[in-house]
């Protein structure tokens, strides 16, 4: 039953949307925008008809939730108690210090600087090593991405805290924007809470485009592809913006089964900490693309990169990269000088169809249809 304060009606939520009543995002006093939605009227015996909303697409606005001193997170439709956690996991894995406070459930894609007291429920995508008493996550919800940095003293208390695939509550980290993006400090009032009673909190499932056909996107449009990385060029420093900006980058050539290599580049920690050889099967999460004279991809070191997975699809692609690929030749979207060694290729020359049939067959080599 939904209510807009004045009325009250039956809502009906498709299947994609009923992942999110099992995880607990959306429950009693939950507040949704419902964008897209057919309504009905069902007629009842000897009563008035009832109205039925059919909900086609919604947001999460909020979900309203509180925390008692004893560090027990109660929701109407439930409640998850410290004390249910596993025996191994109460000595490992110490628990948050929590306020007692009300607190608002928030998506990642809705944090922003005016939101004080809040809490997002999500998975750590990525966890670097611990440089200079520093180290960062990756934290992903089926919102968004955000990245999260822990300092100093917090690093001895979340470290070991936080793992690679668990699902956390974490409360009260400070919201700071680096490099165009939003993104969380910890401090001495974040609290960190293992959540174990979802499982379907987003793991960043993959949507992979094969690299031919990334020219039938746009530019700045997000991808995610599976593949192969064909050579590799050193991490190096540059200057961006004003020129008092410096970022670490480095550039893959990677390959799939379409038949084609694109440059990617990497930046940050991602390009500092890549240390995959050539043959190794890579997914990227949500690369943008570029075009400036030929077509590549940049991945964000705030996205994730997953080496070697273990999925279907990459049990595929080392098959036929096993089988054939490692020894194929592609055609190149990107412009690309190896290290140490002359250009090994270029840019296709795009033309039309009508111009391509118009071609010595000899001559085509050198262009991709589009």
């Amino acid at each position: 039953m939904v209510s807009d304060g004045e009325s009250i009606c039956l809502a009906v939520l498709p299947t994609t949307l009923s992942s999110l009543v099992e995880g607990k995002y959306i429950m009693h006093s939950t507040r949704l925008c419902i964008s897209k939605c057919i309504v009905d009227r069902a007629p009842l015996a000897g009563k008035p008809s009832v109205v039925i909303i059919n909900v086609k697409d919604a947001q999460i606005v909020d979900s309203q939730c509180e925390e008692t001193s004893e560090g027990d997170i109660v929701a109407n439709s439930g409640s998850i108690s410290s004390a249910q956690a596993s025996p191994l996991e109460q000595p490992q894995r110490p628990s948050a210090k929590l306020t007692g406070t009300p607190y608002t459930l928030k998506q990642i894609s809705n944090l922003k600087y005016s939101i004080k007291n809040y809490t997002i429920r999500a998975r750590v995508m990525k966890k670097t090593s611990i440089d200079c008493r520093a180290f960062a996550v990756n934290l992903h919800d089926y919102s968004g991405n955000i990245r999260a940095f822990i300092y100093a003293e917090q690093v001895d208390e979340f470290f070991p805290l936080l793992e690679v695939g668990n699902v956390y509550h974490i409360s009260l980290a400070q919201i700071r924007r680096r490099n165009y993006q939003f993104g969380l400090v910890f401090n001495d009032k974040t609290t960190v809470k293992r959540y174990d009673e979802v499982t379907d909190v987003s793991r960043g499932d993959f949507d992979f485009v094969l690299i031919a056909l990334l020219t039938e996107n746009k530019v700045n449009h997000e991808v995610d592809i599976l593949c192969v990385v064909k050579d590799v060029i050193d991490a190096s420093p540059i200057t961006t913006g004003t020129g008092k900006d410096k970022r670490v980058r480095r550039s893959l050539l990677v390959i799939d089964s379409s038949g084609y290599e694109v440059r990617i580049t990497l930046w940050g920690s991602m390009a500092t900490d890549f240390k995959c050889p050539v043959g190794s099967i890579v997914a990227f999460k949500g690369a943008l693309i570029k075009d400036h004279g030929s077509r590549t991809l940049s991945a964000s070191e705030y996205r994730p990169m997953v080496v070697n997975p273990d999925i279907p699809e990459a049990h595929t692609l080392r098959g036929w990269y096993d089988a054939e690929g490692r020894h194929k030749k592609f055609l190149s979207l990107s412009r690309w000088v190896a290290q140490g060694r002359p250009d090994v290729g270029s840019a296709p020359k795009l033309v039309s169809i009508a111009k391509a049939n118009s071609l010595v067959a000899g001559v085509a080599d050198n262009f991709a249809g589009a």
